[in-house]
């Protein structure tokens, strides 16, 4: 008998404390310009147009740093590397969320946590298979059934997934929480 798993959905965790300057990074984030956006409940971001941030000299190291272990992440799946084509960063006060949603027109994403105050929220990815895992799996034999993961955030901790994995917020119980994204292609 042989087995295939065909469709791999891994996520990296890496722990970047004391790897990154924090005050360079937030010194820098400070005089973007914050815009509301749909999927933001109660926060703000300065994804826009550009969603260039790690290209600001001042990031050109994060930039680099996000960047090998992108690679990390492709080798581990055997595929070829994928390189950061836009970045932003996004605010969230007491009370946001992100709404549920998919980043299109990348192949990995990833997210990292400079700043995670005491009570913050976590991250869900939801299946991608849809209602289909229901009918593969019975339902008594999970509780409660395997739709969502909760993933449990870390400040100082990068995290790398699909691009297609639906992902989100739950309500955030912190005064402020600050994640810095990106996307990437082959």
């Amino acid at each position: 008998m042989k087995k295939y798993n065909l469709f791999p959905s891994l996520i990296t965790e890496y722990n970047l404390k004391n790897l990154i300057d924090k005050d360079n990074l937030f010194e820098t984030i400070k005089n973007y310009k914050l815009i509301t956006h749909g999927l933001i409940k109660n926060g703000q971001t300065n994804y826009d147009e550009n969603m260039k941030l790690l290209d600001h000299p001042n990031l050109y190291t994060l930039k680099e740093l996000f960047q090998e272990y992108t690679f990390k992440h492709c080798k581990e799946l055997n595929i070829e590397p994928a390189f950061i084509t836009n970045s932003w960063f996004n605010i969230m006060n007491e009370g946001g969320k992100t709404r549920p949603h998919i980043h299109e027109a990348s192949c990995l994403s990833g997210v990292y946590y400079p700043l995670l105050e005491e009570n913050t929220c976590d991250l869900y990815f939801t299946t991608p298979l849809g209602s289909s895992i229901i009918n593969l799996i019975p339902i008594n034999t999970i509780d409660p059934p395997l739709k969502q993961h909760i993933m449990p955030i870390k400040q100082d901790h990068l995290y790398i997934f699909p691009s297609y994995l639906q992902h989100g917020t739950q309500v955030n119980k912190s005064k402020t929480r600050i994640v810095i994204s990106f996307n990437s292609f082959f």
